[in-house]
């Protein structure tokens, strides 16, 4: 088992920033295709830990983080999720 941490932009924070809309705060968390640094080195039963971005005198801290239960490719999740699109 492996654990990622995956820290957001600068000024990304729900309470104190800009608007968190990424799929990894859903209902059904997923971390999508624009991060396929992190999609290739983890694999089924390992953790993804995402950290606000950093907000000038707020510390940062976890907003999400969850098991990865299965690894689909990005065509077959765009087509499966068009709900978490981003555009």
């Amino acid at each position: 088992m492996v654990g990622k941490i995956y820290i957001t932009r600068h000024g990304y924070d729900p309470e104190k920033g800009k608007l968190v809309k990424d799929p990894y705060l859903g209902p059904s968390h997923t971390l999508g295709a624009c991060r396929p640094d992190i999609r290739k080195t983890l694999h089924r039963g390992d953790h993804i830990f995402v950290i606000s971005g950093k907000i000038p005198d707020s510390s940062q801290f976890v907003m999400a983080g969850f098991e990865i239960e299965s690894k689909i490719p990005a065509v077959e999740a765009y087509r499966l999720f068009p709900e978490l699109r981003l555009r």
